[in-house]
């Protein structure tokens, strides 16, 4: 009698150990789909792409020029002087200092909260070749030509750089902005040449 109840308490022992193993396995069958569905997260190759260039453009096509401008001038006004034997195109750039001006020589009214980053002077071609063997310019002054200053020339005209005289020294993302026109040499009329060799073209011969 002991005999079989030992024999059937083995098979209950049998039983439950199988029921316990169809368990386990039961239990481990959902988890094998699992690397298929994070499969799709492992490449995202939009957020690795280099940012493209600032696309920050000034466009004169009555001068035939254009100047790529650096990224953090996205704001910029360029301003137009007519007025005076050469023309000159000024690059303007809101300051956070809104008593700063810069003077409007067509309305000639102040324009407030901005500062005069650099400026363009174009010349008559003919204009800057008789300035250049005039008599006057023999001992050069600041107002004969410099060919140092010189950006580039088309069959009409010869365009020079120029910087303002003055920024607002408190004004750190203006600062930034000057010191950020390129990697040339320190000096503000040096480095401006040096900046817009690269980023000053001529759309008309």
């Amino acid at each position: 009698m002991k005999k079989v109840l030992a024999i059937s308490s083995m098979l209950l022992g049998v039983v439950f150990l199988a029921g316990c193993g169809q368990q386990s396995v039961s239990q481990t069958q959902p988890i094998a789909p699992a690397p298929v569905t994070q499969a799709p997260t492992v490449n995202q190759p939009a957020a690795t792409q280099p940012s493209p260039a600032s696309g920050i453009t000034y466009t004169n096509t009555d001068f035939g020029f254009k100047i790529a401008l650096p990224t953090g001038w996205e704001k910029y006004k360029p301003l137009v002087d007519n007025t005076r034997k050469t023309s000159f195109v000024h690059i303007l750039i809101p300051t956070n200092d809104k008593e700063w001006t810069v003077f409007d020589p067509n309305t000639e009214k102040l324009i407030y909260g901005y500062v005069d980053m650099f400026a363009i002077e174009i010349w008559d071609l003919s204009r800057w070749n008789e300035a250049l063997s005039s008599a006057d310019c023999k001992d050069p002054h600041p107002g004969c030509p410099f060919e140092s200053g010189v950006i580039a020339k088309n069959s009409k005209y010869v365009f020079v750089a120029s910087t303002s005289q003055d920024y607002p020294f408190d004004d750190s993302a203006i600062m930034n902005l000057i010191h950020g026109l390129s990697n040339g040499p320190f000096g503000k009329s040096d480095r401006l040449n040096f900046f817009l060799k690269e980023e000053f073209e001529l759309i008309a011969k």
